[in-house]
């Protein structure tokens, strides 16, 4: 149990770094080239993600799920699986590249306002670096270095990042900035691949095995694209109809809601290292079990998060942003993208069980499920209600996802299970009362104050009424050491 939780907290510091980088960054970059171009940036990063996942064919999944079973010793069937997906890699990486460079007039004129040509084509070559990072990375985690995977995840999230801020201030010009992202994307993209290369042997690309992937990966990445839409169609939606700079303000409200999301992260990639030899070896009972539990524990932690988001959420927009921003509707928004987001997190736990049992074409068709209603809710209503439109299509569009898989995939879930669910809402609820009620932030100091007292406040509640509970998750911990244990030990 131990080591899972130092593995946990490693894959959590590098995904916590990543989502809040892109807030502390936000009064900087807005300063340096303001919202217009901000928005421009968003949606450069938006187009680049969603491609991405077409170049990659998302055949790391592929290389966790099959590579994951083999021992350090065998070099060279890792080297196999390994130089026939980094070739893949190279081949359709430099293919998205070209095809980007292709369509840049044209996406500048329907969802960048007829600018941004130039910036739009330099950021074709992150296309390649993405791709080669995206797949490679993977590596780690199949050999469960989760150590070296957070350390290196850490520094392509942030050092790039900060290259595109220096650029920003030094120049105060976008296209400086994504030229000092891209060079520093690449270069940290070639040293992950070259030290996964390291620990393998160099060994000839299987045609064989290629398709092996493809057969398990297209589905996946066929479902990332979808996955990708989902998250991201009403940003064009709102570029095109009502501007960049609203882009931008929506995005900074999305932002700060998506870091609901990054609790799934340490959770799921630790289990689909160790889970698929479990699996295979007929711990299907103990997988599902413990895949219930960590779906508890997420909703303890996020519903705790989004109470604090909503009581404080003036104050931080007002702390990111000055006084520049009024939204709408304000409150109504953060809820409904929180509870989407987190309706989003809790689905790719179900994900887990389709990835386990193979059946990956599921996912695909639960995507769409979710895909189609989204993109006419954001066609309906954005034009009407402006970016609270966007924020109703999320809620809906994910929380018809939940219901569709779990129509099909059993995680044992209860009236227990929602009782749960339903008192963890109301907990949460107390960190908008306490805000309220008792500490009125103003100014920094005040606020990180009153939120680590709603903090307390909340883990108290939980700690008092959950005991029995609290209990269960540690020996659902334990249970999983032991499936870890068995698995990594039998022949």
């Amino acid at each position: 149990m131990k080591k899972f939780l130092i593995d946990t907290l490693f894959i959590t510091a590098g995904g916590f770094v990543n989502r809040v980088k892109g807030l502390l960054f936000i009064p900087v970059i807005i300063g340096a080239l303001g919202m217009d171009a901000y928005g421009a940036f968003i949606q450069i990063f938006v187009t680049i993600k969603l491609a991405k996942a077409f170049s990659s064919m998302d055949l790391g999944q592929g290389f966790q799920r099959f590579a994951s079973v083999f021992e350090k010793s065998e070099r060279r069937q890792l080297g196999t699986h390994f130089y026939t997906i980094m070739l893949a890699s190279v081949v359709m990486g430099s293919l998205g590249v070209l095809l980007h460079l292709v369509l840049s007039p044209w996406m500048s004129g329907l969802f960048f306002e007829g600018k941004f040509v130039e910036v739009i084509q330099l950021a074709s070559v992150i296309m390649l670096s993405e791709t080669l990072y995206s797949n490679a990375n993977k590596f780690y985690l199949a050999r469960k270095q989760f150590k070296l995977y957070s350390l290196i995840n850490l520094l392509y999230d942030l050092v790039p990042y900060l290259m595109f801020v220096l650029g920003i201030v030094l120049h105060r010009s976008l296209y400086m900035g994504i030229l000092f992202y891209a060079v520093t994307d690449m270069a940290v993209a070639l040293l992950t691949v070259g030290l996964a290369a390291r620990m393998v042997t160099v060994a000839a690309p299987s045609r064989e095995l290629l398709g092996t992937y493809f057969t398990y990966s297209g589905p996946l990445m066929l479902s990332e694209v979808e996955g990708g839409l989902l998250d991201k169609v009403d940003r064009y939606f709102i570029s095109a109809i009502m501007g960049l700079e609203a882009l931008g303000i929506y995005n900074i409200i999305y932002r700060i809601c998506s870091l609901l999301d990054f609790v799934t992260t340490p959770i799921r990639k630790q289990m689909m290292s160790y889970l698929p030899k479990a699996w295979d070896q007929g711990y299907q009972t103990e997988s599902v079990t413990a895949i219930r539990h960590s779906l508890l524990l997420f909703l303890l932690i996020t519903f705790g998060m989004l109470g604090a988001m909503t009581a404080y959420f003036t104050e931080i927009l007002t702390y990111l942003t000055g006084d520049q921003v009024t939204v709408e509707y304000l409150y109504l928004n953060v809820v409904l993208l929180g509870l989407g987001i987190l309706a989003s997190g809790a689905k790719r736990f179900y994900y887990i069980l389709v990835k386990l049992k193979g059946t990956t074409m599921d996912q695909l068709w639960y995507q769409l499920a979710g895909l189609i209603p989204n993109i006419v809710l954001n066609w309906l209503l954005i034009p009407h209600i402006g970016i609270l439109g966007a924020s109703i299509s999320t809620f809906v569009s994910y929380i018809l996802i939940l219901l569709v898989i779990n129509y099909r995939y059993d995680l044992g879930i209860d009236l227990s299970f929602w009782g749960h669910v339903v008192s963890f809402s109301l907990m949460a609820g107390v960190m908008y009362l306490i805000r309220t009620w008792v500490v009125v932030p103003d100014g920094v100091m005040l606020l990180l104050v009153s939120l680590g007292l709603s903090t307390l406040v909340y883990i108290g509640l939980i700690v008092a009424t959950k005991r029995k509970f609290l209990l269960g998750m540690r020996q659902s911990l334990e249970a999983f050491r032991l499936i870890k244990k068995q698995a990594e030990t039998t022949a």
